[in-house]
């Protein structure tokens, strides 16, 4: 069962952020307070709370359910036929032959813990285990199909931070390969042998031993952009399985590859939607200062 807690602020949350005085309350780490908020596990005097600077007032009612903190994802937005959700790294997006929890199910979970109903969500495109980023998910099946004609049509937008070793021929350019996405490594190949692979890229950052890449996917392959950096002679940072080298300082749980940037039309509206993830805190051991704004 889900550990339910209630309690009411007293006079140290009084003024305080929800997260704060629910951490302090529930002996919370900061970042666990944080995800139990932002998913929607707390409400506020009767009312689900997703803002973790909500200030509190002496005597409001503070509720949840603590079971529904997710490790390693958050959701970034919702509504009937859409999640967007950042995935850290070393999460499964899509399950795989271990019994290991992928997205749907904890998705599935915590919707269905909150709204009292089972719930299902329906993955339309992945991440690799150890990429960060954005995933977009249908609530239903009619929308995981239109997700899938509109990625096959071009119509989703999605943009890349890599970092790399070196510096790269050209500093912006197009990177155009024939891949075997058979193989558990996928490869280059002679062309028309294998699946296309399209992507741009441009450099933002430059320092004498790495680069961060601004990442454009024109085809969506099996480890396309890891397969791809790979054959141009620059491997991303930590990526063992494409010849990356793990570096001391760099964070071991992912590869130097995030999902930064998503961008679709709302499959009910039509309205464009943009979605921007932060660049991961740990590649500032890399590029002191780090700042991708645009």
């Amino acid at each position: 069962m889900a550990d339910r807690f209630q309690f009411r602020a007293g006079p140290e949350e009084d003024g305080h952020p929800l997260a704060e005085g629910l951490a302090r309350r529930r002996k919370l780490s900061a970042v666990d307070a944080r995800a139990l908020v932002k998913n929607g596990g707390v409400r506020v005097n009767g009312k689900v709370v997703r803002d973790p600077k909500t200030r509190l007032e002496l005597g409001d009612k503070i509720e949840g359910q603590q079971r529904t903190v997710p490790r390693g994802f958050n959701l970034v937005y919702e509504d009937d036929a859409v999640l967007v959700v950042h995935k850290g790294p070393g999460v499964l997006s899509v399950p795989d032959r271990t019994p290991t929890p992928a997205l749907p199910d904890m998705l599935g979970q915590l919707l269905t813990e909150r709204e009292g109903t089972p719930t299902r969500v329906h993955p339309v495109h992945r991440l690799d285990r150890d990429v960060s980023g954005l995933l977009v998910f249908a609530r239903t099946p009619a929308v995981r199909d239109w997700f899938r004609a509109q990625f096959a049509e071009g119509e989703v937008d999605r943009e890349y931070l890599a970092v790399i070793r070196g510096r790269m021929r050209a500093p912006a350019g197009t990177l155009e390969s024939w891949l075997d996405t058979n193989a558990e490594r996928p490869r280059p190949v002679a062309p028309g042998q294998g699946a296309h692979a399209l992507l741009q890229y441009g450099t933002r950052i430059q320092t004498k031993t790495h680069a961060l890449l601004h990442v454009h996917l024109e085809t969506g392959r099996k480890n396309q952009i890891r397969a791809q950096l790979a054959e141009a002679g620059h491997p991303l940072l930590g990526d063992r399985k494409f010849g990356g080298i793990e570096e001391l300082g760099f964070d071991r749980r992912r590869i130097g590859l995030h999902a930064w940037r998503l961008r679709f039309p709302h499959p009910v509206t039509g309205d464009e939607k943009t979605f921007v993830d932060p660049v991961p805190k740990t590649w500032e051991r890399v590029f002191p200062k780090l700042r991708i704004d645009d």
